[in-house]
């Protein structure tokens, strides 16, 4: 009984593919059904199929460590994409920063009014309340409906993430609220006008520069840190998981927080700290 690798044989190959018992059989038709070796010749049949089982080609083996090969190159490919490093060297400043969907929509510059009316005034919960709008968005999706209007949010800062879009991430809860749940976005891209933003809450948050990363940054926010924004409402469908009615999705350190954020933020007050 054989183990392991077949050894080819070039000898055998041409010798079963010439023999005149072979012919005969095949063009007289006389050759058994496939299967039928049980019948015709048992000792045999048992033989080819622990052979079978027992032993494996080398044509199959080297076809098994190319496609591995190339298994491996791809995941290492991918992960090196998910790894590529961005670099801040300010706080307005990430030359190896990349844009993501939606980027100009992102990055509006209209100013918000000098004052948001009652309604347009939010907690995390109200904002965690809202539905997805529905529809089909895609990277040049044009703002509607909400994505219009200006909303203020109140909020304790739980998580403080610098994205490699160049945006810092502000997950918001109420005070009191348990750790990871009830959380609600804030976005503020790089450059101007959001500069000033960024310097203030990444000075809170104890950040020097150059500092590099992957995929993103979390820093450690003060217990007491609480803010305000103002900005207008965004439906981020990046992280929708493909259905554009949901308003949860992974934050970060397994954190559950809103699809619907307040980007770009362009007003920003600390109320304690």
């Amino acid at each position: 009984m054989n183990f392991g690798v077949r050894v080819p044989s070039l000898k055998k190959r041409l010798a079963v593919r010439t023999s005149v018992k072979r012919f005969v059989r095949h063009s007289r038709g006389l050759k058994a059904p496939r299967g039928w070796g049980w019948l015709t010749n048992p000792k045999k049949a048992a033989y080819n199929r622990v052979y079978r089982r027992t032993t494996v080609g080398c044509c199959m083996l080297l076809i098994g460590t190319v496609a591995a090969a190339i298994i491996a190159t791809a995941a290492q490919a991918q992960g090196s994409k998910r790894r590529a490093q961005v670099t801040f060297t300010s706080a307005c400043e990430c030359p190896t920063c990349h844009a993501q969907d939606r980027w100009p929509e992102k990055t509006v510059k209209t100013q918000p009014p000098v004052s948001i009316s009652a309604d347009h005034q939010l907690t995390p919960s109200q904002l965690r309340s809202w539905n997805g709008p529905g529809g089909t968005f895609g990277s040049q999706t044009p703002r509607s409906g909400k994505e219009q209007e200006f909303y203020q949010l109140t909020g304790q800062v739980r998580r403080l993430v610098v994205e490699a879009d160049g945006d810092l991430h502000l997950q918001l809860a109420a005070r009191g609220t348990p750790a990871n749940e009830g959380m609600a976005s804030a976005e503020i891209p790089d450059g101007e006008p959001w500069c000033s933003i960024r310097t203030e809450l990444l000075k809170t948050v104890g950040a020097t520069f150059p500092f590099s990363f992957g995929s993103n940054r979390i820093f450690k926010v003060p217990q007491d840190l609480e803010v305000t924004v103002v900005g207008l409402a965004f439906y981020d469908a990046h992280h929708d998981g493909g259905d554009p009615t949901i308003n949860d999705r992974k934050g970060a350190k397994n954190s559950r927080t809103t699809v619907w954020e307040i980007h770009p933020v362009m007003k920003l007050q600390v109320n304690s700290h």
